[in-house]
C-alpha cells in the first residue's frame, strides 16, 4: 500500500484469515493506519511478516479473535505499535515471534478495554520515549505473557505496564530497560500486575526495577530485579494506597542514592495507607534499603527474608509514620533515622532480629526470641523487651 488510505488490509464483517507465509508491507500510511486490521472477524497466522512504516503492524478490535504464531511484526513511526487489540469480546494469542518497534509511543504489545490475550514464546523490542514494550490498559483488559523477553530503550519507555483496571500477569520473563524513568515493571491506577520467575533489569535516572501507584497490586514472586543509575530504586510504591507483594525474591540497587524499597506520596490519616509484604526475600542497597518520605506505609517482613542498607535500614522523613513488623527468623540489617515529626514503630517476632543503631524510633517491640543488636546510641521512646534480648556493642578503641 503507497497510497494515504487508512488501512492497508481489512477483514471485517464476520470473514476469516487463515494464512501461512503472508507477507504485508505498509508504506506512508496514515498514523491511524493498520498494515492489516481484523474487526468483527476472525484470522489465524502462520510464519507471516508484516512491516508498517507509519502506522500500527496489526489491529484486532469488536469481538474478533487472531492467532498469530511464529511470525514478525516491525514498524517504524512514531505511534506506531507493533499490534494492538482492544474491545470486549476480543481475543489475541500469540506464539512463537518477534515485535519491534521504532518511534515515540510506539508501544510493541498492547491489550485494552477488556480484550483478553495471550503471549508466549515472545521477544519484544522497542525504541523510543514512551515506547512501552508490553502494554494492559484499560476496563478489565487482561494479558498473560510465558516465556520471552521485552527490552526498550527510551525514556519512560515502560518493559510491562499495567494499568487502569487491567491485570497482567508474566511468567519466565526477562525484561531489561534502558533510560530515565524507564520502569522495569509500571502497575497503576486500580489495576493488578503479578511477574513470576521474571528477571528485571533496569538502567538510566529514576529507573525503578517494579512500581506501584494509586489503587493497584504488584506481585513479585521467584523474581530478581537489579537497577543502576541514579535513583534507580529496587522496588516504590508511591501516589496512592497501592498493595507490593514481594515473595522469594531478590532486589539490588547499586547507586548509593537509589533505595531498595522506596514509600511515597500517600495520604496522612486516610484509609490510603501503603502496604508491603516481603516474604522470603533479600532487599539490600548500598544506601538506603526502606525510605518512607511521607504518608502512611505498613511493611510486613517474613520468613526469613533478610533486608540490608548501607547507609540505612530505614529512613522516615517528616511527614511520614511507618509501621515494620519482622518475624520468621527475618534479619533487619543498619540503622534507622527518623526525621523530626515523622513516626516509626517497629516489632520484631519468632527469631527475628535487627542490627544497628536506632534514632527517634516511637517504639520497639520484641518478643522473647528476638533480638536488637545495638551498634552505637540510640534513642527509642517507647522500648517493650518481653523477654527479648538487646545487644549493646562494645565501642570502639
Amino acid at each position: 500500500n503507497t497510497s494515504d488510505s487508512v488501512y492497508g488490509n481489512v477483514v471485517q464483517s464476520g470473514a476469516f484469515l487463515d494464512a501461512d507465509g503472508l507477507i504485508i508491507n505498509n508504506y506512508q500510511g496514515t498514523l491511524s493506519g493498520r498494515a492489516l486490521l481484523v474487526v468483527s472477524s476472525g484470522a489465524t497466522l502462520k510464519n507471516s511478516h508484516i512491516y508498517s512504516e507509519i502506522g500500527v503492524g496489526l489491529g484486532i478490535s469488536d469481538e474478533s479473535t487472531v492467532s498469530f504464531t511464529d511470525g514478525t511484526i516491525t514498524t517504524t513511526g512514531d505511534e506506531a505499535h507493533g499490534l494492538r487489540a482492544s474491545d470486549e469480546g476480543t481475543v489475541l494469542e500469540l506464539g512463537n515471534g518477534t515485535v519491534k518497534t521504532s518511534g515515540e509511543y510506539a508501544v510493541g504489545i498492547w491489550v485494552s478495554d477488556s480484550a483478553v490475550g495471550t503471549v508466549e514464546d515472545y521477544e519484544v523490542t522497542t525504541e523510543g520515549t514512551n515506547a512501552y514494550g508490553i502494554l494492559a490498559y484499560g476496563a478489565e483488559a487482561e494479558l498473560i505473557l510465558n516465556r520471552g523477553s521485552v527490552e526498550t530503550s527510551g525514556d519512560k519507555a515502560y518493559g510491562f505496564f499495567v494499568g487502569s483496571t487491567a491485570v497482567g500477569t508474566a511468567t519466565d520473563m526477562e525484561i531489561t530497560t534502558s533510560g530515565e524513568n524507564a520502569y522495569g515493571v509500571y502497575v497503576s491506577g486500580a489495576a493488578t500486575g503479578n511477574a513470576t520467575n521474571a528477571k528485571i533489569i533496569t538502567s538510566g535516572v529514576s529507573a525503578a526495577g517494579i512500581v506501584v501507584s494509586g489503587a493497584s497490586v504488584g506481585n513479585l514472586a521467584d523474581s530478581e530485579i537489579t537497577t543502576s543509575g541514579s535513583l534507580a530504586h529496587g522496588a516504590a510504591i508511591t501516589t496512592g494506597g497501592g498493595t507490593l507483594n514481594i515473595s522469594n525474591s531478590v532486589i539490588e540497587v547499586t547507586s548509593n542514592d537509589a533505595v531498595g524499597l522506596r514509600l511515597n506520596d500517600s495520604t496522612l490519616g486516610s484509609t490510603n495507607a501503603q502496604i508491603a509484604n516481603i516474604a522470603n526475600s533479600h532487599i539490600e542497597s548500598t544506601g538506603v534499603a526502606i525510605s518512607q518520605n511521607n504518608g502512611e506505609a505498613t511493611i510486613e517482613i517474613s520468613e526469613g527474608s533478610v533486608v540490608e542498607g548501607g547507609t540505612y535500614l530505614l529512613n522516615v522523613g517528616a511527614q511520614g509514620k511507618t509501621v515494620l513488623n519482622a518475624k520468621s527468623g527475618s534479619q533487619l540489617i543498619g540503622d534507622i533515622s527518623v526525621a523530626t515529626g515523622g513516626e516509626a514503630n517497629l516489632s520484631l517476632a519468632t527469631n527475628s532480629s535487627i542490627t544497628g543503631a536506632l534514632d527517634n524510633v516511637d517504639s520497639l517491640k520484641l518478643d522473647g526470641t528476638s533480638s536488637w543488636k545495638m551498634t552505637a546510641d540510640s534513642n527509642v521512646q517507647d522500648l517493650d523487651l518481653n523477654g527479648g534480648t538487646v545487644f549493646v556493642s562494645s565501642p570502639s578503641t
